[in-house]
């Protein structure tokens, strides 16, 4: 080899020094970058911790909701039932002969179109009461006259 080829060791030492130093660097800026990585990463976790908490929140609050939905259903079948058993009742008091017109109209209304029936029955009943009460009236005058004409 000649001298030219050779460096000169205080030139090799430093051109060794820099290749450390530039080493050292690139070590060093990975490490911050790594560092920053690592930073991301915990914020990360910790908004998917916190996601994790608000979907099991959601989780407990579509639950409870479900099971009232599931209340309320339960309430809207009962009420069918109830409502079901009070047209059968509607039906079971209804004269023989309604039943065909009660079929094909609405029980309430039949059951007012039935009240309203009555009530006129009940009316003349009571005009015929009070027909006959005239005529007991009557009746009494005339058998206290023909009592007072015998005495």
């Amino acid at each position: 080899m000649s001298s030219e080829d050779q460096l000169d060791p205080v030139q090799e030492a430093q051109r060794i020094s820099r290749l450390h130093e530039d080493e050292d660097n690139a070590i060093a800026e990975l490490r911050r970058e790594l560092a920053e990585q690592e930073l991301l990463l915990e914020e990360h976790e910790n908004q998917l911790a916190g996601d994790e908490s608000k979907l099991e929140t959601m989780i407990k609050d579509l639950r409870r909701e479900l099971r009232g939905c599931q209340d309320e259903s339960w309430k809207m079948d009962q009420l069918s039932e109830l409502s079901d058993m009070q047209q059968q009742l509607l039906f079971s008091m209804l004269p023989p002969g309604a039943m065909t017109q009660a079929a094909v109209s609405d029980p309430l209304d039949e059951l007012s179109s039935l009240n309203a029936e009555m009530d006129a029955e009940l009316e003349n009943l009571r005009s015929k009461l009070g027909s006959v009460k005239l005529e007991f009236d009557s009746l009494h005058a005339q058998r206290q006259k023909l009592q007072e004409d015998l005495h």
